[in-house]
């Protein structure tokens, strides 16, 4: 009798034992789970406060060129009444070559960038890598629309900073999102992954 109820009191520990250890492994599954589903909403919330700042950031800057072709537009109109003989006309045949000029040196810094990624390119960091699982890879259709442009660019630029993306997975997110008008500027950029910093320039100029 004595031999039975120990045997039954070291069974019974077994058992506690057992139910506490499963207890705890429960309970280590609902904190990871949970602190991962905080992470993911907080990278949500990170990435909507990255484009609401790109977005401003980006309406700045086109009001700032809304304002220079207003500039242009008024020059020329000055320009025009100018006597001919006065030099006048000289400056105003030079409106389109500097503005070429200008975006061709943007470019240019991009082609520059391009190959400075591509002799050493980035690996995207653990931070990164973890975002990904709370943010999609997806970026929003477009088409080439002006109206549209300040929600792509800002979810491009976002997503980009916050999973480190590489040029290749840039190049398929570009091609599955770009449509119609905005395919048809940069199609020729979207073949190599080192040319993806220049769609994306040609699409924001």
């Amino acid at each position: 009798m004595q031999f039975k109820e120990e045997e039954r009191l070291m069974l019974k520990d077994i058992q506690d034992k057992r139910i506490l250890m499963e207890q705890q492994m429960r309970d280590k599954e609902e904190y990871e789970r949970n602190t991962r589903q905080a992470e993911a909403l907080q990278n949500k919330k990170d990435l909507i406060q990255r484009i609401k700042s790109n977005q401003t950031s980006f309406d700045e800057e086109m009001a700032s060129l809304d304002k220079e072709l207003e500039q242009l537009k008024a020059a020329d109109k000055t320009t025009l009444k100018i006597p001919a003989g006065t030099g006048g006309g000289e400056d105003h045949g030079n409106d389109g070559d500097s503005e070429d000029s200008s975006e061709d040196s943007a470019l240019s810094k991009v082609d520059a960038e391009s190959t400075r990624r591509e002799k050493k390119p980035a690996r995207p960091t653990k931070a990164q890598m973890a975002a990904r699982n709370g943010i999609t890879r997806r970026l929003p259709n477009f088409d080439g629309k002006h109206e549209d442009c300040p929600l792509f660019y800002g979810t491009y630029c976002a997503s980009n900073e916050a999973c480190g993306y590489t040029d290749v997975e840039n190049l398929v997110r570009l091609q599955e999102c770009l449509k119609d008008q905005a395919l048809a500027w940069v199609k020729g950029q979207l073949i190599m992954p080192k040319t993806v910093l220049r769609a994306i320039a040609k699409l924001k100029l």
